[in-house]
């Protein structure tokens, strides 16, 4: 229900900090409940499939991550972080990250390696998110020449 034109600004500052605030001050509402939310996800993982892959430049490349259990709790969301940490010289790859298939475009050929980070996420409160680190490795992809036009 919208509130009134004739509604002053306080009134309505002061009816959305009360919404906020009320999943904290009701415990038997549904939802995860700050600091709850940790013990959670503590039992999950996430593990990359290989962390050895070959692509070829201009190609896409999956990198494939299992979660274990593989449905996260209710109100928590899976994020995938993939950063470069040695590209050979040239373009820098692609990168589309999901999960639980990130996708990699090398666009120069050799060694490239590569930070992978899964987390966990929740929103714990009305300005806030609460991460749990489910995957910290690295993968390694060698990437061929693209063929030459005929």
């Amino acid at each position: 229900m919208p509130f009134p034109r004739f509604a002053s600004p306080r009134f309505r500052a002061a009816a959305l900090a009360a919404l906020c605030l009320l999943p904290a001050a009701v415990p038997s509402l549904p939802g995860p409940a700050r600091g709850a939310g940790l013990a959670q996800v503590s039992d999950y993982t996430a593990t990359l499939d290989s962390g050895r892959l070959s692509g070829t430049v201009g190609r896409e490349v999956e990198l494939t991550m299992t979660l274990s259990p593989p449905v996260p709790p209710a109100g928590y969301f899976v994020t995938v972080l993939v950063t470069p940490l040695e590209v050979p010289e040239g373009a820098a790859p692609t990168i589309l990250p999901g999960f639980p298939v990130t996708v990699v475009v090398p666009r120069a050929p050799g060694r490239h390696r590569f930070g992978v980070r899964v987390n966990m996420i929740t929103k714990s409160s009305c300005g806030g998110v609460e991460a749990h680190s489910v995957l910290d490795a690295m993968a390694t992809l060698d990437a061929a020449p693209a063929p030459a036009a005929p």
